[in-house]
C-alpha cells in the first residue's frame, strides 16, 4: 500500500471534524468519536497491508509512532518525477506557451498540485500586486476544483486563472518553462 497522508486526518479536515487543525495539531489531539473512527479504520487498514510505501521519513513516522505499524513494514520510497528531464526542453518560454495554447503577454504564476484545501490556492496573489497583472495555470484537480473556481470568478479572476486540470507528465517542463514564478504554498505536503 502507498502512504501519501494520514487518511484519518485527511478525511476528518475534509468533514471539518478537527476545526481546520494541521495534520501535527491532529497527531497529539483527541477529537470527538467520528475521529476516533478514522483513526481506528486507518489502524486496521495499515495493520491488514503486507507492505506500508511512505514517500516520507514525517509520514513513514506517523504510521509507526502514532498508528503502531512495525516499522519493518513501513519502507520508504520518495516519490519520483518520470517525466522528460526538465533540461531536454529546449523551447524558450514564448514557445513553451504557444505550446500549451497560453496566451503571450501576461506573466505567469504557475502551481501544480492537487488542489485540497492546505494547499491554499486563495493565497497565491500577493496583496500588493493586483490580481489583474497576473495569470495563473494551475495543474491538478481535487475538491477544491469548484470552490476556487467559484473564487476567482467572485473576485473577477476567472479570465485570469486557468485550471488546467491532470496534465501528462510531458507537459510539466513546459508549464515550468512558460511560468515566471512556481508557487506550492501548501501547509502540508507528504
Amino acid at each position: 500500500m502507498r502512504m501519501m497522508v494520514d487518511g484519518a486526518w485527511e478525511i476528518s479536515h475534509r468533514k471539518g471534524w478537527i476545526g481546520g487543525d494541521t495534520i501535527d495539531a491532529f497527531q497529539g489531539k483527541q477529537y470527538g468519536w467520528r475521529v476516533g473512527l478514522m483513526r481506528r479504520l486507518q489502524r486496521l487498514w495499515w495493520g491488514k497491508a503486507q507492505r506500508i510505501i511512505a514517500c516520507s521519513n514525517y509520514l513513514r513516522s506517523i504510521a509507526v509512532s502514532n498508528y503502531g505499524v512495525p516499522g519493518e513494514k513501513v519502507r520508504l520510497i520518495p516519490n519520483a518525477y518520470n517525466g522528460p528531464a526538465p533540461d531536454s526542453l529546449r523551447e524558450s518560454p514564448r514557445e513553451a506557451r504557444a505550446n500549451l495554447g497560453l496566451e503571450e503577454g501576461p506573466r505567469y504564476l504557475l502551481t501544480i498540485c492537487r488542489l485540497m484545501v492546505w494547499k491554499r490556492g486563495r493565497d497565491h496573489r500577493r496583496p500588493q500586486e493586483p490580481a489583474r497583472r497576473r495569470a495563473a495555470p494551475g495543474g491538478g484537480d481535487g475538491d477544491m476544483l469548484e470552490p476556487w473556481k467559484r473564487y476567482a470568478e467572485e473576485q473577477g479572476l476567472a479570465a485570469r486563472v486557468h485550471f488546467l486540470g491532470n496534465r501528462p507528465y510531458a507537459d510539466i517542463p513546459y508549464l515550468i518553462r512558460a511560468s515566471e514564478v512556481f508557487v506550492l504554498n501548501s501547509t502540508y505536503e507528504g
